[in-house]
């Protein structure tokens, strides 16, 4: 009796495991990570560090902005600038002069395959334009960029800080860039393109060094070297 009791239960949980819906199934093994992050993680937050790149990696980069750009591209030798002291997220739309020829932005990018391009806008209007003009002017300018040159992968660059010295002297000072780098967090992450956080090495207590600033304002030969040193850490798609 017992051995028939024995046989008949075996037969019940062989059946329970072999009926579908009658067992628990096991869960399915995790997926591998994926080898590269999807494209909407790219702009959740500034590029990460990465290994450094060769200089030449920037022969097909265009940077465009205010007067601290063309002075790291002039002091550094890197990639094409068009700048001019007072351009702004406005004017930079419009504005002709850019080369010797006097051409506006679309006619420089006109036939021109850059691979990336450099912006660092923002300083020359924080005092004057209000956050929302100075939001949808930059997105305008992107919209128009990737219209200019579809090739190309946008960075914008977050606005170095000054020394505490000018930011307590006169205006722009380091709350107020601050908050613009805020704004352009944001615009990077809306519009889907790289932010690069150029502030990050120069943020000190009270902001810039006064060691790395002529002026409180530009960089030393010194602080341009670590600009770039910075954008050559961190790229994307190398």
């Amino acid at each position: 009796m017992k051995r028939r009791l024995s046989a008949a239960l075996c037969a019940a949980l062989f059946l329970a495991c072999a009926l579908p819906g009658r067992a628990t199934e096991l869960s399915p093994a995790p997926s591998a990570l994926p080898e590269v992050v999807d494209a909407p993680l790219l702009y959740e937050g500034p590029v990460s560090a990465a290994p450094a790149v060769d200089q030449s990696w920037f022969d097909d980069a265009l940077f465009l902005g205010e007067a601290r750009l063309q002075a790291m591209t002039a002091s550094t030798g890197v990639g094409t600038t068009l700048s001019f002291p007072d351009l702004n997220v406005q004017n930079v739309r419009t504005k002709n002069g850019f080369t010797d020829a006097g051409l506006t932005l679309s006619q420089a990018l006109k036939d021109n395959a850059y691979g990336k391009i450099y912006l660092m806008l923002g300083l020359n209007e924080s005092v004057w334009m209000d956050e929302d003009t100075f939001y949808s002017e930059y997105a305008g300018l992107i919209d128009d960029l990737r219209a200019l040159a579809p090739q190309a992968r946008i960075y914008i660059q977050t606005l170095i800080p000054v020394t505490s010295y000018r930011s307590a002297a006169q205006s722009p000072g380091n709350a107020l860039l601050a908050r613009r780098n805020y704004l352009l967090s944001q615009l990077a992450r809306e519009k889907q393109v790289c932010l690069v956080d150029t502030a990050a090495p120069f943020t000190q207590p009270g902001g810039l060094s006064t060691e790395l600033s002529t002026d409180g304002l530009f960089l030393t030969e010194q602080g341009y070297e670590i600009w770039l040193s910075y954008l050559r850490t961190h790229t994307v798609g190398t």
